[in-house]
């Protein structure tokens, strides 16, 4: 399993708004681009994180438990990239 930081990050905008519309839209791509990054990485990590139907979009059992570890990773990542900024500013 390898999941991209878009992935992630996808999966993140998505259980935030609870609406791809919205997510995609925070993300500046295409409600398709953001449901082909779930569906991949629900694909890798092997379960279904979200449940969707055309009026909600909420967090499946193992979506909630692969939440906080998400949520760390990216901000792992987010912080990594800010400190390696500072250094060339």
């Amino acid at each position: 399993m390898n999941p991209s930081y878009r992935q992630l990050k996808a999966f993140l905008a998505a259980a935030r708004f609870r609406n791809f519309t919205k997510a995609s839209q925070q993300m500046h791509i295409t409600q398709a681009g953001l449901s082909a990054m779930v569906k991949e990485l629900e694909a890798q990590v092997g379960c279904r994180l979200l449940y969707r139907t055309t009026r909600l979009v909420d967090l499946t059992p193992e979506g909630q438990a692969f939440l906080p570890s998400a949520e760390a990773a990216v901000a792992a990542i987010d912080a990594a990239l800010e400190a390696v900024q500072r250094v060339d500013g």
